[in-house]
Parts: structure tokens; sequence; C-alpha cells
């Protein structure tokens, strides 16, 4: 059970096997996601309201969570990949992690991480 679903989540995040309709709506969702953020960025530039600024922020912290949520699915199915299967659960994991693809995923939850750990900072 848990490795079909294993299986499942992988091919839908690495757009591999049967799942082609999801992978394919995950992955413009993201795309999605990301441009909305990137005007977000651009209208915090511009002065406005305060519920305007409330309800962009919000949107910013719910595309950091999905972001965030993104990059542990990866990681947690990085060892299904057929090139790192075979270093086991741990190292394919780690080695996944250093992966150029790993590091923009990570770069998109940083967002996040910095607001729920260094909040006065962020």
């Amino acid at each position: 059970q848990d490795e079909s679903f294993k299986r499942a989540l992988y091919e839908v995040l690495e757009d591999t096997g049967k799942r082609k309709v999801a992978a394919r709506t995950l992955s413009h969702f993201l795309v999605f996601l990301i441009l909305l953020n990137i005007v977000l960025a651009v209208l915090e530039t511009v002065p406005r309201s305060e519920p305007i600024s409330v309800i962009i922020a919000f949107i910013q912290l719910g595309s950091g969570f999905v972001f965030l949520i993104e990059y542990i699915l990866r990681i947690y199915v990085a060892d299904l990949h057929p090139p790192l299967r075979r270093y086991g659960p741990v190292w394919s994991r780690l080695r996944y992690a250093v992966h150029p693809d790993a590091i923009i995923d990570l770069i998109g939850a940083l967002p996040l991480l910095f607001v729920l750990f260094l909040p006065n900072q962020a």
C-alpha cells in the first residue's frame, strides 16, 4: 500500500508512468504559483491599502507551504529515481538534495522557512 502510494507520487512529481494528466496538472499549477508570486512581488513595491497587503501576504504564505510540501515530497520519492536507487534510501535522498533541481525547489520554499523560523528578520 505505502509503496504503491509512493510510486504514484513519484510518477506525478516526476511526470513518468501512467499519471501524465495529474503530472501536467501539477506542473501547470506550480508554474502558475511561480508567476503569481512574481506578480505579487512586483505589487509589493506599489503603495497599497492594508487589506490588500494582508491578502498578498496570505497568498505568498500559502504558496510557500505548497513549495515546501513539494520539496519534502520530492525528497521522499528520491530513492525511486533510477540513477539514485543504487545508493539506498538515505544516500539517494542526500544526493538528490544537492541536485540543481532540488536546490531550486528549496529556494522556492526558503521565504516560508525564513518567515517561520526567523519572523523578526524576514
